[in-house]
């Protein structure tokens, strides 16, 4: 089969509801140089029977199956078997724009680069908000140039960026030629960790401004899930980053703000004993909140909590800074129930 510009890769579980919206999807794109890669993750409904149905009439589909061992696992599956000069990975659950194909189609001829960025639609579908995320200008970032635009890495700019991977246009000779897989360890910011390896890797980038992705959050997602070992996550994702700013020569200047991104990362994570998936008993979230007092993720929640003048965040500081698990957890179990009466 002949190479194509694009290869798009979708790891599907238990999706079937999504695959007919998705060949809909892909159908009107402008662009037709591409191939679409359904990687079936081990799906218990017919998620597999009917993207084989798709398959058997459509060229530009490929439907993988393989064994449930998560999606880091079924996009590394796609990346393997990817003809595209490009890659883009996409959710099933998500939704892409008409012409986001095409335009991305020309701005990488029009200016070569490594990487295509656009912005995105962040819906929650439990509280309705919307938000933008991603540039706000057009550009193309290189040299010198690419490595300042790192220094000014904002929370909000961190989540477009490095967070997600559905907003981009991958080279796939870059990650051809450096072997660049997800970790397929972690269970959380598998999408960050690849991207610090492969910005690492690059010099250049293109920038797009505008919603050409829209990425549906159901409820807090992934990341407001509790998470037994959190800290062990954390940890890597934090060497990540501080290893992509390395690279870059830029670690000592933007060393202080990451830490404080770090923290404040951390010290949600300990909240998420009040998830809904956190099955613990009281005791049982004590000791996770002891286990996170003593790991390496301790020093940087108190770092980002010793500058929040908010009388709320002092509070935690200096419970903190005692090592008092028992209370904290009193803290964050009364902090939930102030919440709730809030929204009554």
């Amino acid at each position: 089969m002949k190479n194509v510009l694009l290869s798009v890769i979708v790891p599907v579980y238990n999706g079937s509801q999504y695959i007919d919206k998705l060949i809909y999807i892909f159908k009107k794109q402008k662009m037709k140089d591409f191939e679409v890669i359904f990687i079936d993750d081990g799906s218990e409904d017919d998620t597999l029977e009917k993207c084989l149905s798709y398959q058997n009439n459509l060229n530009w589909l490929q439907v993988i199956h393989t064994e449930n061992k998560g999606v880091s696992h079924a996009r590394n599956i796609g990346i393997a078997a990817a003809r595209g000069t490009w890659i883009h990975f996409m959710d099933a659950d998500d939704k892409i724009e008409v012409n986001m194909y095409m335009d991305f189609c020309h701005a990488s001829r029009e200016e070569s680069s490594e990487a295509l960025v656009c912005g995105c639609i962040r819906k929650n579908m439990v509280s309705g908000q919307t938000v933008y995320c991603g540039p706000y200008a057009d550009a193309v970032i290189r040299g010198e140039e690419y490595k300042r635009y790192f220094k000014d890495i904002t929370m909000e700019k961190r989540y477009w960026l490095l967070d997600y991977i559905w907003n981009k246009w991958y080279s796939a000779d870059i990650i051809r030629k450096y072997n660049l897989r997800f970790d397929e360890s972690i269970s959380l910011g598998e999408d960050f960790e690849f991207n610090t390896r492969y910005f690492s890797k690059i010099s250049s980038l293109r920038l797009l401004k505008g919603a050409y992705y829209n990425y549906f959050l159901k409820g807090n997602g992934l990341s407001g899930k509790f998470q037994p070992e959190i800290w062990k996550i954390r940890d890597i994702l934090y060497d990540a980053q501080l290893q992509l700013y390395f690279s870059l020569g830029i670690k000592d200047n933007c060393e202080d703000e990451i830490k404080r991104q770090a923290g404040q990362i951390a010290f949600g994570d300990i909240r998420t004993i009040n998830s809904e998936n956190c099955l613990l008993s009281p005791g049982e979230k004590v000791k996770f909140i002891s286990n996170m007092l003593k790991s390496r993720q301790y020093p940087l929640i108190l770092n980002y909590l010793k500058d929040k003048k908010e009388i709320k965040y002092q509070i935690y500081y200096r419970m903190f800074q005692f090592h008092i698990s028992a209370v904290l957890y009193v803290l964050i179990t009364i902090e939930k129930k102030i919440k709730a009466l809030k929204k009554l």
